[in-house]
């Protein structure tokens, strides 16, 4: 009879850890979401044409930039980056900071000439930037870059 009682105790407290680790695994990938925007944006004759995607993770996430930009000579550059970036959130308020930015070989893009016209996040490691994501309508995400709203984020299948 004791012996059922140790097992029995043990395959309870199995069963609740499992739990416990099913909730916390659930809770923290519960607000990962994946989404898909088309940035324009015009300057003093220059313009960029790129599509953004972001996908966040538990407390990570990547961002892929691809595109091209027109400076105001009339030269076009190739954009192609991606960003991996840390956040952590309050509310619908997200900090986000860039751990690494990657360009691929087929970007030329001139980066302190993007830094003009795009947040430094995006093109440079180690950089902060605070946005506010909306959910709008069940498959699309308003950011801001406060006050400022930046895009509409379609989600991402």
């Amino acid at each position: 009879m004791k012996r059922v009682m140790i097992i029995a105790c043990v395959v309870f407290s199995i069963v609740a850890a499992m739990l416990v680790i099913e909730i916390h695994v659930r809770e923290e990938t519960d607000d990962g979401f994946s989404c898909i925007a088309s940035y324009i944006q015009h300057s003093k004759g220059f313009r960029i044409n790129m599509m953004v995607s972001y996908t966040f993770g538990a407390r990570n996430g990547i961002i892929n930039l691809t595109g091209i930009a027109t400076d105001e000579t009339g030269k076009i550059w190739s954009l192609d980056r991606r960003v991996i970036f840390q956040y952590y959130r309050e509310e619908n308020i997200y900090f986000l900071k860039s751990v690494r930015t990657t360009r691929f070989p087929n970007d030329n893009a001139d980066t302190m000439m993007l830094n003009r016209y795009i947040p430094s996040f995006y093109l440079k490691d180690s950089q902060e930037i605070v946005l506010k994501i909306l959910p709008n309508g069940s498959n699309n995400y308003l950011f801001f870059l406060d006050p400022i709203p930046m895009y509409n984020c379609k989600l991402a299948l």
